[in-house]
């Protein structure tokens, strides 16, 4: 990968049913790790500490909070420097159960 992304937050596959989970999280645990080996910091934003994407050492920094517009932008605002936090804008609306990958 060539290109100079240096951080990215994940949004991660958040509260589940029973049997829906798996390919969810196994999907933002694989895009971290592919992450991690081009060298880019990764930020994850899950409330569910029960998947393989919150264990420990995957993401270099994971906020366990509910993956809405407030909280994420809460979490973008504390890791963007002021210059980008200034231009920042958030979607109004994020649907539920889809891994984004927000270039920071």
């Amino acid at each position: 990968m060539k290109n100079n992304v240096k951080k990215v937050v994940i949004l991660g596959s958040g509260a589940l049913k029973i049997g829906e989970a798996g390919e969810f999280d196994y999907s933002g645990s694989q895009a971290i790790k592919a992450l991690k080996e081009e060298g880019i910091y990764t930020v994850l934003i899950n409330p569910n500490i029960a998947t393989v994407q919150t264990s420990e050492k995957l993401a270099d920094k994971v906020y366990f909070l509910p993956v809405t517009p407030y909280f994420v932008e809460q979490v973008l605002k504390k890791r963007l420097s002021k210059k980008i936090r200034q231009s920042l804008f958030l979607f109004d609306f994020l649907p539920e159960k889809v891994g984004y990958i927000i270039d920071i």
